[in-house]
């Protein structure tokens, strides 16, 4: 079967089912050789001749178009060889056949080349073009087209809407390729195909093992066998289909062979219908839109594992959905691709203002102050041990719940011999773990139940090696969740002034160390003034390197541990009336307390850690313990010796030695008036201590010297502030005995 166009330009078809060499020959003389006349004939509309193919569009009665009349089936190769053919070329033919299969009729042309023709017994169905070439390729080599005569042409081979002038046809000895040769190239061609190309442009790629389902539940039992890429069975679909095994599968759909069923390419949505597709497509796309995937407005986020996430830019983004089977091409009638799609859905879904930890808070997409962020924070506490006292847990419990943490706790602040040898420390221990347990509980139950609040900074101080570190390290940093984010050296940004904040913001707990702290006095009052800044305004500047900076609420504790030598004392912070609110100063006792091998402490915490959790949820904190405002959850607690010892330190502490010291000097040069104050501005009395001590005071700023007077007065210390005379000039008295007036205060507070 032959399909035939009146000239070049035409597009109307003539189906010829007579044997071409019976044809009327073409008229070559009148031409006289003229190539250019020859051409020009060709291509003239009025030109009635015969433009002879082997391959039929959908509409057989026009021409092949990839827009308007698709390729249906071909019925056989019309190859072009551009030379002469050698003298006797017929019998060389017949001779010497290269390949099995012998052309069915030899053609002369125009220009005196030649073509060869090769008929199929049934026709090749492509499941499109990409299928046919891919046959055409495949047939080229099996047939070896190139070795039959000189000149080879596979160019016009790839495209199915080219004619070829019908020339002088000879019938030669070949027959027709018989079908089962046809089947299998078109099926090797085809597995070819996909596995280099893809079968087809469909925008869809449904699993086979949901298609197989799928069918299952269409058609029970009508197939045969396992359904898997390259299994052959009947044409399910159809009930004249059933008793052929005409049918292979692949990824994108059946191809069948029978032409009494319909031979040709059925993809998914032709036998399954629009429906299961656009069901399918739903599905995947909400399943892609399910995973926790967030846009900032530059990067793609998702998990990359259970506590991690990874920031991907859009080509990384688009490449790993297209593993995941999502086309990225545009489809015919359609605006934009299927990742185009899941792209825009992400960003309306899960659009966000910026991506930051905040600590403590529910994790992924978050509210906060009015816009949506993504939460990358790790921290988590631990869950608590099941209930193991009703209705409210007791410390004594712990002797056999959790004995060696109850060990550690209770010998971290109960000193029976001090409390022994000084009665004003009696019940102090008692007190500290109380007020050290409430401020525990607070901090774990908010941040537990994901509504963390501000809560106090701490310093723990005590003799070394008494496990104020094991305590920090290993008991609260593993109940707060520093097993994931671990805990951060806090010194060099709360008093060396660095301005990296990432690694400090993702933590729960923030450590200062004695071993960090410098012992300049002014380095003590930055860190006072920022550590009641991250207390009373618990946020902190996130700032990261090469990116913006913004502003994130942190829910953490400031925890500051030291020894209680004078050298590590230095590091208290300066307890002015403003700050004293705000940090908690416990002590702990000398008693000493025996650890076993690294190993065994780490797995005595890990067995216990969860019933110390427990008895955090059900212990109720006592009414000592409960502040007179909520605003930090857990009354302050402030050690007598502690507090004494912060209020001498930093700037203040080194003011207050240098008036005592002057005071006494002043006593010891009018010893007739013992009780005489030094009454004057505080730029007299800069003045009057840059004489005595020059050295010190060249630290010391004017400015700075009425700041420390007015905390000293704040303090208890006999320092106050008046007005005198008809200019109401301010001026400071300074008392002969600057600490009695503190010392009095210490005892009244303790009477109370």
């Amino acid at each position: 079967m032959f399909f035939s166009i009146p000239n070049v330009r035409s597009t109307a078809v003539t189906v010829i089912d007579e044997d071409p060499t019976t044809l009327p020959p073409p008229d070559y003389a009148s031409f006289k050789g003229n190539k250019i006349k020859y051409r020009q004939w060709c291509g003239k509309l009025s030109t009635n001749h015969r433009f002879l193919s082997l391959c039929e569009g959908v509409t057989n009665a026009l021409r092949v178009s990839s827009d308007d009349n698709p390729l249906y089936r071909v019925h056989g190769l019309l190859i072009d060889y551009d030379a002469q053919p050698p003298p006797g070329v017929l019998e060389h033919l017949e001779k010497n056949r290269p390949a099995e299969f012998m052309p069915s009729y030899f053609v002369s042309t125009f220009s005196g080349n030649a073509r060869l023709v090769w008929e199929f017994e049934t026709p090749f169905y492509p499941a499109g073009i990409k299928h046919y070439k891919e046959f055409i390729k495949h047939v080229s080599k099996t047939l070896q087209l190139v070795s039959w005569l000189p000149g080879y042409e596979a160019g016009s081979l790839g495209d199915p809407s080219h004619h070829y002038e019908q020339g002088v046809w000879t019938r030669l000895s070949g027959g027709k390729i018989p079908k089962a040769h046809v089947e299998l190239w078109a099926l090797e061609s085809m597995k070819r195909l996909v596995a280099t190309q893809g079968l087809t442009e469909a925008a869809y790629d449904i699993p086979l093992e949901r298609v197989a389902l799928e069918v299952e539940a269409r058609y029970p039992g009508k197939w045969r066998g396992s359904f898997e890429l390259g299994s052959r069975g009947c044409a399910f679909w159809s009930a004249d289909g059933l008793a052929h095994n005409a049918c292979v599968v692949f990824e994108d759909g059946m191809y069948c062979f029978s032409e009494s069923i319909g031979a040709g390419f059925y993809p998914w949505v032709r036998i399954l219908g629009q429906a299961f597709v656009d069901q399918f497509e739903a599905d995947k796309m909400q399943e892609i839109l399910k995973e926790p995937i967030f846009y900032d407005g530059e990067k793609y986020w998702r998990r990359s594992g259970e506590d991690t996430w990874d920031a991907l830019g859009k080509p990384d983004f688009s490449q790993e959905l297209r593993t995941k089977g999502f086309n990225s091409k545009i489809q015919k009638g359609e605006t934009s691709s299927e990742i185009d799609r899941i792209e825009v859905g992400i960003k309306g879904a899960n659009r966000v203002s910026g991506v930051m930890p905040f600590l403590f808070y529910p994790e992924g997409k978050i509210y906060y102050e009015g816009e949506r962020y993504l939460n990358t924070s790790r921290a988590v506490p631990m869950q608590p041990a099941p209930p193991f006292s009703a209705p409210l847990a007791t410390l004594a419990e712990g002797r056999t719940k959790f004995p060696f943490l109850y060990k550690l706790l209770t010998t971290m602040f109960y000193a029976p011999i001090e409390e022994a040898d000084n009665p004003k420390l009696q019940g102090l221990g008692e007190e500290q773990l109380d007020h050290f347990l409430a401020w525990l509980k607070y901090f774990y139950m908010q941040s537990l139940e994901q509504h963390p609040r501000p809560g106090h900074a701490i310093v723990l101080a005590g003799p070394a090696g008494k496990g104020k570190t094991f305590l920090f390290k290993h008991i609260l940093s593993k109940l707060m969740g520093g097993v994931l984010t671990g805990t951060s050296d806090g010194s060099g940004h709360l008093v060396g002034g660095e301005t990296w904040t990432d690694r400090l913001i993702r933590t729960p707990l923030i450590l200062i160390d004695d071993d960090l702290m410098a012992a300049d006095p002014r380095d003590v009052t930055r860190f006072t003034s920022r550590v009641k800044k991250y207390v009373s305004s618990p946020s902190m500047i996130y700032n990261q390197k090469y990116k913006l900076q913004c502003e994130v609420p942190w829910f953490g504790r400031i925890v500051i541990l030291c020894n209680t030598d004078a050298e590590s004392l230095r590091i208290l912070p300066n307890m002015s009336i403003s700050v004293r609110d705000k940090i908690s100063l416990f002590k702990a006792s000398v008693t000493n307390m025996h650890f076993e091998t690294w190993e065994k402490n780490a797995k005595l915490v890990r067995n216990e850690l969860p019933n110390l959790a427990r008895f955090l949820v059900d212990w109720e904190i006592p009414d000592r313990c409960v502040p007179k405002n909520d605003r930090f959850g857990v009354a302050v607690y402030h050690h007598p010796e502690l507090l004494d010892e912060s209020l001498q330190s930093g700037l203040d502490g080194t003011v207050l030695e240098l008036l005592v010291t002057m005071m006494k000097e002043n006593v010891n040069h009018d010893k007739a008036k013992p009780e005489q104050a030094w009454i004057g501005s505080y730029v007299m009395l800069y003045n009057q201590l840059a004489t005595l001590y020059d050295q010190i005071m060249r630290d010391i700023k004017p400015r700075a010297l009425a700041v420390c007077l007015g905390n000293l007065s704040s303090n208890g210390y006999d320092v106050t502030q008046h007005r005198e005379g008809k200019s109401r000039e301010r001026l400071w008295r300074i008392g002969p005995d600057l600490l009695r007036a503190r010392r009095n205060e210490k005892t009244e507070g303790e009477t109370e």
